[in-house]
């Protein structure tokens, strides 16, 4: 039987390596410096915080909490960067090591990975897999079913 928790989080890391390869694929080295005022992140800046945001949860998942801050070097090391860590993550998902998180919860996971509530991150898990009331309903009264 599959672990429903490892396999939202699967889930979620090939949805990342997905939509993250799209937005940087055939993009120049000066595309990292691009700009739109002095008080925003650029490209590269981004990319480099989405990498310490894997890698910090990969940890997570190891039932650690390592945190770092890169500062990104250029922009075809941290696209480099950034598959490798999804692929070392995906590796972690896929393999029979234990999957452990600071409370164990996969939503405070989804939480702090998208700063937001653990509402809000279940929110977003029902809006990214698309469920519908009735299949919440659904869902609902065979729990409630299977309990009594």
């Amino acid at each position: 039987m599959t672990d429903p928790k490892r396999e939202l989080l699967r889930h979620t890391v090939a949805t990342l390596a997905y939509r993250g390869s799209k937005a940087i694929r055939d993009s120049g080295e000066d595309f990292g410096a691009f700009t739109c005022g002095p008080d925003t992140r650029t490209p590269l800046q981004i990319l480099a915080h989405i990498g310490d945001l894997l890698e910090w949860g990969l940890s997570l998942a190891k039932g650690e909490q390592i945190w770092r801050n890169s500062s990104g070097e250029s922009w075809s090391k941290e696209a480099l960067r950034f598959h490798a860590c999804l692929e070392d993550f995906d590796n972690f998902l896929a393999s029979e090591a234990e999957l452990r998180a600071a409370r164990g919860n996969v939503l405070d996971f989804v939480s702090a990975m998208e700063h937001c509530s653990v509402r809000d991150a279940a929110l977003r898990v029902k809006e990214w897999f698309q469920l519908g009331e009735s299949e919440l309903w659904e869902s609902e009264q065979h729990n409630t079913t299977q309990a009594v």
